[in-house]
């Protein structure tokens, strides 16, 4: 691990945070905007949430129906 500073990339607020030594500066940007306040980035996470989610629902519904094709 390691200490970075990195800073959201809706409002530019930035943040110390340990990330993995193989982090970019990307992975570092998107880090820090997941962990900022700011109201877009909120809404992104929110999305991003809900997408997994329902991502997740959908491999369960179809898990025995041969969702290989749909990797």
């Amino acid at each position: 691990m390691k200490q970075v500073t990195g800073s959201c990339k809706f409002c530019g607020q930035t943040i110390v945070m340990n990330v993995p030594e193989s982090y970019t500066e990307e992975d570092i940007i998107a880090e820090a905007t997941k962990k900022c306040l700011c109201e877009e980035a909120q809404a992104e996470n929110h999305i991003s949430d809900m997408i997994a989610c329902t991502e997740s629902q959908i491999k369960e519904l179809f898990k025995d129906k041969g969702m290989e094709q749909f990797k």
